[in-house]
C-alpha cells in the first residue's frame, strides 16, 4: 500500500524518473510484453494520463472501457 501511494504521488506530481518508468510500464503493459501489478496499475494509468500524450489517455479508456462498474 505505501509503495502504491508513494509511486502514485511521485508520478502524479511530475517526478522525471517516476514519470518514465511509468509509461514504460505502461507500454509494457498494453502491449502485452509483461503484466502490471494490481497494486501499481493506479499509480501507472493516473501517471499515464496526466503526463502522457493523447495517446496514452486513448489507450488507458481503451484498458478501462470493457470493465464493467455494474453488477
Amino acid at each position: 500500500m505505501l509503495r502504491t501511494l508513494v509511486l502514485g504521488k511521485l508520478g502524479v506530481s511530475g517526478h522525471e524518473i517516476t514519470v518514465k518508468e511509468a509509461l514504460s510500464r505502461f507500454d509494457k503493459h498494453v502491449s502485452g510484453e509483461t503484466a502490471l501489478d494490481a497494486d501499481l496499475r493506479s499509480p501507472v494509468y493516473s501517471t499515464a494520463v496526466k503526463h502522457g500524450s493523447q495517446q496514452y489517455f486513448d489507450k488507458v479508456m481503451k484498458v478501462l472501457r470493457p470493465i464493467s462498474f455494474y453488477w
